[in-house]
């Protein structure tokens, strides 16, 4: 036979990942390629999501993990040191229901959850430091979230107050957002979810909106810096004092933050949201029944519902009436009444954002300005009136954020510095 007719075609050898991969994470495990020297000059920082201790991994996780190793590769191959640490997000109260419902002790639960993801981890072959594992349930690191929290603290950056949260009464904890089902629902128990009010801390990223909103030394996508701005949230404004009618209760005035000034002299009605405390302290009597009727309803409906701009507008008017102070007519002070209702399409903010000058919001409508003011109009019969001249104000510059601005533009409107009351702060007028 000719040679060429009895030479073999070469064997390709199989590839065998269970084999292959586990000989070569073992020798980089070996030879530490992974540690990171932290002194060296050309160095780079990455930080991927850390796993929570449910047990095990899934798709999703090396979903979300896969692109962060591709970059930190791709600079490390370029000659940069890469910091690439991971951990586990590993406390709370999931932890504790989970370990209930398993009938174990929670700290058994989790470390046992943590060995085995960390074993799963491994067999990705991601470029992780293991020397710099991280597990925030241990003490040695939430001692630094007590740190962190005392400093903020010191500084007046950390404060108490009352806002509305996304309640499990199964599960008896807090749900994010994104944890509630579109039909209303716990994701982990399908227990109907309902909006409960808990006093509870937040830190007062409103003082840093400036720096927030500055994005020039950084290199991210357009759609990412416009989610951050409306996340922030920050906007121009002044905050307005209008005097409060409701017989046995202390407060004297409600103050609303807008960015519309010039509407303020027509004002007919002000909304405020269920979870207002000042709601059930103006409700009169013969309106008590209705407005809570009206409240348990809008608890059970989730943020998304209630804020959408394509329902009908509804509401109930709680028998009280609040003053405009700046509807007076020919310089004198002859207020206009206005009309106090509550409203689901109002939502009381607190859990990612904050108003001025109290955590839940109310809202003044004055029509023919606005399509939004039209509709309410329409589903209280109340006509619109338009701008009147010049009266008593109680009203104070400011802005949406808590941040103050001397070039806010008051165009239009009359001389009112003699009544400022001073800047909008999260916690209350700040001193002349």
């Amino acid at each position: 036979m000719s040679e060429a007719k009895t030479s073999r075609r070469p064997v390709i050898e199989r590839y065998r990942p269970q084999e292959i991969e586990k000989k070569w994470q073992a020798r980089w495990d070996a030879d530490g390629i992974y540690h990171t020297d932290l002194s060296a000059k050309r160095k780079r920082y990455f930080l991927t999501m850390l796993p929570y201790t449910s047990g095990d991994l899934h798709v999703g996780h090396w979903y979300a993990m896969a692109p962060s190793d591709a970059a930190a590769r791709y600079h490390r191959m370029r000659g940069h040191e890469v910091f690439f640490p991971i951990g586990f997000d590993a406390f709370g109260l999931p932890a504790e229901n989970a370990a209930i419902k398993q009938g174990i002790h929670p700290h058994k639960w989790t470390y046992e959850n943590i060995e085995r993801m960390r074993g799963q981890l491994r067999t990705m072959g991601a470029m992780f430091d293991w020397n710099s594992e991280v597990r925030t349930c241990d003490p040695e690191y939430y001692r630094w979230n007590q740190w962190f929290f005392l400093k903020f603290f010191e500084k007046g950056l950390a404060y108490r107050a009352m806002a509305p949260v996304n309640w499990c009464p199964k599960d008896q904890t807090v749900l994010a957002n994104e944890q509630v089902l579109p039909n209303g629902t716990c994701e982990r128990c399908g227990t109907p979810v309902i909006h409960r009010d808990l006093e509870q801390w937040f830190l007062k990223t409103t003082a840093y909106a400036e720096e927030l909103l500055d994005f020039s030394k950084m290199e991210w996508p357009q759609q990412v810096t416009t989610m951050q701005r409306n996340w922030i949230g920050r906007s121009e404004g002044i905050e307005v004092a209008f005097g409060l009618e409701a017989p046995g209760v202390k407060e004297n005035e409600i103050r609303v933050f807008t960015t519309r000034p010039d509407t303020i002299f027509g004002v007919t009605f002000m909304v405020l949201a269920p979870e207002h405390p000042l709601v059930p302290e103006i409700t009169t009597s013969e309106r008590t029944a209705e407005v809570e009727a009206y409240i348990e309803q809008a608890r059970k409906q989730t943020e998304i519902e209630r804020l959408s701009t394509d329902r009908q507008k509804t509401g109930v008017f709680t028998g009280a009436y609040c003053r405009n102070l700046l509807s007076g007519r020919d310089g004198r002070a002859r207020t206009r009444r206005a009309r106090l209702r509550v409203r689901e399409q109002t939502r009381a903010a607190g859990s990612g954002r904050h108003r001025p000058s109290r955590v839940v919001r109310s809202r003044v409508g004055a029509g023919t300005c606005r399509a939004r003011d039209d509709g309410e109009l329409r589903a209280v019969r109340r006509p619109a009136e338009r701008r009147g001249k010049k009266g008593d104000s109680r009203i104070r510059r400011g802005e949406g954020m808590g941040q103050t601005d001397s070039k806010l533009s008051l165009a239009g409107l009359p001389d009112l510095s003699p009544a400022l009351l001073g800047h909008a702060h999260p916690n209350g007028p700040l001193p002349h």
